[in-house]
């Protein structure tokens, strides 16, 4: 079966750029055929180059804002073919941070009011999305592109990361609507952050009192904290750091 990877999020998120890292690091070499290189090649509409790619029956890779005109499009020309559809996600924590980006890089084609509405229609669009394809991979780049959950087939996982990321518990709220959800303030009290205070302490003389203990605890919270600020804090291949190739 033939495969299709979308880099898809909102405006101003950084799907250009992380196109761009997955061609320069060769990630992905059997699908670095994306259709703005044939419209390039042949001067042509991007739709139309993205046609000829199904009708040829190719792999390809390519960048999908995450719209609803834009995903209808899409899909429309796949209707009758056989994909399988695999989805990079990058997000923001929110609508100002992507404005504020647009502006900084002179890309202020996109009124803000459509950057507004794109971000209160992200709950329903990537929930429209996650129907249509086998899997997206969530990654935020707030501070470099850093992995931060994984949907498919119906099951959803948060990485370590991803549980600090407040845009992360909209996705979840999205995909699982029925499931009890954590709110950003409770997330340090997830099983996922206990069972690594756990393990830290575990690590350490067995033989210290309770009062020891305890302290020990309390230090070993704050490193894990401190050590996550320091994963996401990391550069553009970066919150992943030199595993970015095996967290793709």
């Amino acid at each position: 079966m033939q495969t299709i990877y979308l880099v898809t999020g909102l405006p101003g998120v950084g799907k250009t750029s992380f196109l761009q890292v997955l061609e320069g690091l060769k990630l992905l070499p059997e699908y670095s055929v994306t259709p703005q290189k044939i419209a390039r090649i042949y001067n042509s509409s991007e739709t139309y180059a993205m046609q000829k790619l199904i009708d040829d029956g190719r792999s390809f890779l390519c960048e999908l804002p995450l719209e609803q005109e834009k995903m209808e499009q899409f899909f429309g020309l796949l209707e009758g073919k056989t994909y399988a559809i695999n989805c990079y996600c990058m997000g923001l924590p929110d609508a100002a941070e992507a404005i504020a980006r647009l502006v900084r890089r002179d890309r202020t084609g996109v009124p803000t009011a459509k950057i507004l509405e794109d971000f209160e229609l992200f709950p329903s669009n990537i929930r429209e999305l996650s129907r249509r394809v086998e899997s997206i991979k969530f990654f935020d780049n707030t501070h470099g592109f850093c992995l931060t959950g994984y949907f498919s087939a119906g099951k959803f996982m948060l990485s370590d990361a991803g549980h600090c990321v407040p845009w992360m518990q909209t996705v979840r709220a999205a995909l699982l609507p029925n499931e009890q959800q954590i709110t950003p303030e409770s997330v340090w009290q997830t099983a996922i952050f206990e069972r690594k205070v756990k393990e830290n302490e575990e690590k350490s003389d067995g033989n210290r009192g309770e009062t020891q203990r305890k302290r020990g605890k309390k230090k070993g919270a704050r490193a894990i904290l401190h050590g996550l600020c320091e994963h996401n804090a990391k550069g553009f291949a970066g919150s992943s750091g030199t595993d970015f190739n095996a967290k793709i």
